[in-house]
């Protein structure tokens, strides 16, 4: 007998290509399948947070920490967090609240052998409590072949004051082993160290590795640039971003592994988060206007898929 659960019948189902499912914090999931590639991604909507990417032979791009929790105002640990309007601390929640507040089905379709979904937020009591700015965000997941996603990030002033904001998509790559792992791409881009009290220094290096902790921010990245995670003991990814100008390297490390809750204390050897956003100058709305970004990750398989 089959555990899958039932489908949730809606109106944007669409056959085997999209199928919404029970979630967690009371939440259905969406579960999308390219119809060549095989591709599977499943997304919930709390949170608009992608939390699987599998392709057809089993191997599964993005990480989820055994520990995560799912509950509801809390973030998840793991996937492509949703991060607006504030990128780490400040004036408000750590990394905002989008990525821990309900979101709408919008729209689905399959186009050109493309499989989409589109989730929107709108402002509510929750966020207006926490950031006293009417908005519209709008999230579309494009599954293409040959493996890869698309997600188009589009955020709208509904408001009659002008906001800046700050964005990422804080993606968390699983892989085979940190030691195996290096990121390509970023040589000759002046980078924020984090680790070292915000110094900003030149990125030298070609092939990066990790070897403790990370957390650099890099800063105006072109939008031409592809920037590579190389996993020798697995597949490489490249990504590519517009109208998201700084990308981020993060690794916990021992430490700080130890000092999260909802991570496992070796975890760290699982993962490697490459995120692309708009982090180090808030991004500027006047009322009515919108902003659009893009990001795109492909596979390059170890082997045939």
């Amino acid at each position: 007998m089959s555990s899958e659960p039932t489908p949730i019948d809606t109106p944007f189902s669409l056959g085997h290509a999209v199928t919404f499912f029970p979630g967690p914090c009371d939440v259905p999931k969406a579960v999308l399948i390219h119809p060549e590639t095989g591709d599977r991604v499943e997304i919930l909507l709390y949170g608009a947070h992608l939390t699987s990417w599998k392709t057809r032979n089993g191997d599964e791009i993005i990480f989820m920490s055994k520990k995560a929790v799912f509950e509801k105002t809390k973030a998840i640990r793991g996937g492509v967090p949703v991060i607006f309007p504030q990128f780490g601390p400040g004036k408000i929640q750590n990394h905002g609240f989008a990525r821990n507040v309900p979101w709408e089905i919008v729209g689905s379709k399959v186009e050109n052998g493309n499989v989409h979904l589109t989730l929107g937020l709108h402002e509510n009591p929750f966020t207006l409590n926490i950031w006293p700015f009417p908005f519209y965000l709008e999230l579309e997941f494009i599954l293409s072949a040959p493996h890869t996603l698309n997600i188009r990030f589009r955020v709208q002033n509904t408001g009659k004051q002008e906001f800046g904001f700050q964005t990422a998509l804080h993606t968390y790559y699983k892989i085979s082993n940190i030691a195996n792992v290096s990121v390509r791409g970023l040589s000759g881009l002046e980078y924020i160290d984090k680790t070292k009290g915000a110094q900003k220094f030149r990125e030298d290096k070609d092939v990066i590795t990790i070897q403790q902790e990370v957390d650099s921010v890099y800063c105006n990245v072109p939008e031409d640039k592809v920037i590579d995670i190389v996993d020798k003991g697995g597949n490489t990814l490249h990504l590519k971003s517009a109208s998201l100008p700084e990308v981020v390297v993060w690794n916990p490390w021992i430490e700080k592994a130890k000092s999260l809750a909802d991570l496992g204390d070796e975890e760290y050897h699982e993962f490697i988060c490459v995120e692309a956003g708009t982090i180090a100058t808030p991004h500027t709305l006047i009322p009515s206007a919108a902003h659009e970004s893009f990001h795109t990750i492909t596979i390059t398989p170890s082997s045939s898929l």
